[in-house]
């Protein structure tokens, strides 16, 4: 942490707290934690000139203070005399609201524009919605702001407004800026705040039509079949520079959903893999290797442990957990924020980073070894180039090809970033233009000095003899198991950090991807069909590293050199 960071204000004295190993945390609430103390050393606490963001104490402070000042926990009372508990804003909370509404753009706009939570069930999500969404009407500086809670039901929709209605019905304070009726809730109207509108909105009857949040609540996404009502919310911001979308939810079960894809997206982000400042990520998990049912690791995915969530609930639910196998799957989602189906990821995005090189080595007299991994027609293709530095030490450097189409099929990868900073080419037209990727590879490959490619006949057969006709040796590489060696090779290399790159974002996105399947006799290979999202940047480099580990010149006995002589022993 910079010596210059002040842990004055609640977010930033959280994120010390997690960052120094005070406050137990999960690895992606760790590194949301230490985005914060980044981004606050690199663009401080006052706008400046030139900087592109800057952190508002003040703002942060001021909507800690309305949650603890105005507003009660709706569902929870005091065990003893049955009274009404306030809104007593815990660490993590305090994180989530400071960075939600401290972060600032130069122009004095919100940072934040989406904010992603997934914690344990029972942590408060449902009143933190339910506040936030009482701020942006009542306090957020906006004149007539509309707000919803959103769902794919009314009567889930309803939930969070509810929490809300109970809110205003226990302050005096906040009754006398609201006119409530049965279904919305309408700020006053003051002097540059309120006369706005909350209300529940589903999918329903077309519900949706027509919005224009300034915020919008959206609870439990993992029970969402479609990314219609994010969709919708998020259409209706395109005018508002300060709209806020706020999606909060437990782990879920499908791959395919909505939920998922942001919370693979808020990993990548937090992982720096993908880069996306106006994305807010608070993602609670176990670290590979925790045991579920260790009381120690509880609280990673459990922030509100001993508030709202009591230990014994948690000791409860194992037990049932592990008398009822049945029900071992919901538990770990729910309690332990696990993604049950989601295997580990084969790369683990601190080690690939520890590879990155600022400055590529020297390859001047080393001959690289390349691999061709062509995707399917309209989507990314890739060439690899890997060089052998030194006996436990290689470095890579890949290419992409990718059709005009793709950019249109696939609208939520970061495509203009990925030509900006990446070794990335759009083809014209609806499918790859092979011819061009073939001449590419051939161009890359002589200035390199590669000799000798590998490539997968099912996918490159005729790229694969127009090179040999090229004079470059072209050998067809077996798929599956028959990775395995250069697979679990280059595991090792970057957990030991000796598999250099270039941090290309392409090839660090793909990184991140990669799951692999292991077969009856432990032998590993990389899983295309279960990998979150394209790997073949990943698959070429690995088919790269294999030529590479197989040409490496092999130590001679000493009983081979001339004037050796048998020695007793």
């Amino acid at each position: 942490m910079s010596a210059s960071i002040r842990l004055t204000d609640r977010a930033t004295r959280y994120a010390g707290e997690v960052t120094a190993g005070r406050v137990v945390a999960g690895p992606l609430v760790r590194l949301a934690c230490e985005r914060h103390l980044r981004d606050l050393a690199a663009w401080g606490t006052a706008p400046v000139e030139g900087v592109p963001f800057w952190f508002d104490e003040r703002a942060a402070a001021r909507a800690i203070a309305f949650f603890e000042r105005e507003l009660v926990l709706p569902d929870v009372q005091g065990e003893e005399t049955g009274e009404i508990l306030p809104f007593s804003v815990q660490g993590w909370q305090g994180f989530i609201l400071g960075s939600l509404f401290g972060w600032k753009k130069a122009d004095g706009h919100r940072r934040f524009r989406t904010a992603y939570v997934e914690t344990g069930k029972g942590s408060g999500k449902t009143p933190l919605g339910a506040g936030i969404a009482l701020y942006c009407l009542l306090a957020d500086g906006q004149s007539y702001p509309e707000v919803y809670s959103a769902a794919v039901s009314q009567n889930q929709a309803t939930i969070t407004w509810t929490d809300a209605q109970r809110m205003v019905d226990h302050s005096a304070r906040l009754r006398a800026q609201v006119l409530m009726t049965a279904h919305v809730i309408r700020g006053r109207r003051r002097p540059n705040a309120g006369g706005g509108k909350f209300q529940a909105v589903s999918s329903e009857k077309r519900g949706l039509e027509g919005k224009r949040p300034h915020c919008a609540v959206i609870d439990e996404i993992h029970e969402h079949p479609t990314d219609q009502v994010v969709t919708k919310m998020r259409r209706g911001t395109k005018r508002n520079k300060d709209a806020l979308i706020v999606e909060l939810t437990n782990a879920g079960m499908d791959r395919t959903s909505i939920c998922f894809r942001h919370h693979e997206l808020s990993r990548r982000v937090l992982e720096q893999s993908v880069s996306n400042e106006s994305w807010f990520a608070y993602v609670c998990a176990l670290d590979d290797g925790d045991d579920w049912r260790d009381r120690r690791c509880w609280p990673k995915a459990n922030p509100n442990i001993g508030v709202t969530i009591d230990w014994s609930y948690l000791e409860e639910a194992v037990a049932e957990a592990e008398g009822d196998p049945g029900s071992e799957a919901d538990v770990r989602r729910l309690n332990f924020c696990e993604w049950v189906e989601r295997q580990s990821n084969f790369l683990q995005a601190a080690k690939w980073h520890g590879c990155r090189v600022t400055e590529p080595p020297i390859l001047t007299g080393i001959t690289p070894y390349g691999a061709i991994d062509l995707g399917m027609s309209d989507d990314m293709s890739a060439f690899a180039l890997v060089w052998r530095i030194a006996e436990e030490r290689y470095f890579t450097r890949v290419w992409y090809w990718a059709p005009e189409e793709a950019l249109k099929k696939h609208k939520a990868r970061p495509w203009s970033d990925w030509r900006r900073k990446a070794r990335l080419e759009v083809t014209d037209g609806d499918v790859t233009d092979f011819g061009r990727v073939r001449s590419d590879i051939s161009r890359i490959a002589r200035d390199a000095g590669c000799k000798v490619m590998a490539f997968d006949k099912r996918f490159a057969q005729q790229m694969a003899q127009e090179l040999q006709a090229e004079g470059f040796m072209m050998i067809d590489q077996q798929q599956g198991f028959a990775l395995n060696e250069p697979t679990r090779k280059m595991g090792a290399l970057v957990k030991g950090g000796t598999f250099e790159h270039e941090g290309d974002p392409v090839t660090t996105w793909q990184a991140s991807n990669v799951v692999t399947t292991k077969g009856n006799r432990g032998d590993v290979r990389p899983d295309k069909e279960k990998s979150a999202d394209k790997i073949d940047g990943i698959v070429a480099a690995i088919m790269a590293l294999g030529r590479a580990m197989l040409e490496a010149p092999k130590k001679k006995s000493r009983y081979m050199q001339p004037g050796a002589r048998m020695e007793a022993v």
